[in-house]
């Protein structure tokens, strides 16, 4: 298993640890920063290679394959995956995600990146609530607020 300590240039305060598969065969475990773009080095022999990503509190899991030649440094990009979140409210609110006004209620599968988000219900008379969600890849989140 690859050992955090010799991967000098990742910072370690802002670690997961993201499972992979090599080949089926080889588990190991590499650091990856939640959702955001990172470098990590997997030294492998030339062949075809299969990775498994997974995140099991976001509910994701992907597959992708490389095929590696002899001396060649490849990179793999990850789209960041969406998940869907429905907002409701009693009575209607204005809506605001990580700061960001989206609309009003009812709003039904938003397509919206997987992981915590924040949220605002806001009404002109009846003021404003918060709530932070998580937004899973496999299961549409659901969130109400109640402002009466």
């Amino acid at each position: 298993m690859p050992r955090l300590d010799r991967l000098p240039q990742l910072n370690r305060n802002n670690l997961l640890m993201l499972p992979v598969q090599v080949n089926d065969t080889t588990p190991f475990t590499v650091p990856a920063k939640p959702l955001t773009a990172c470098r990590i080095a997997i030294v492998t022999t030339a062949g075809r290679h299969e990775f498994e990503l997974v995140n099991s509190a976001l509910g994701y899991r992907a597959r992708q394959v490389v095929t590696v030649k002899p001396g060649e440094v490849i990179s793999l990009n990850v789209r960041r995956p969406e998940g869907r979140l429905s907002v409701n409210a009693v009575p209607w609110a204005d809506v605001w995600i990580d700061g960001n006004h989206i609309g009003e209620t009812p709003l039904a599968n938003l397509a919206i990146g997987i992981g915590q988000h924040d949220v605002a219900f806001r009404h002109p008379t009846l003021g404003e609530q918060r709530r932070t969600t998580v937004v899973r890849f496999d299961v549409p989140t659901r969130l109400s607020a109640d402002l009466r």
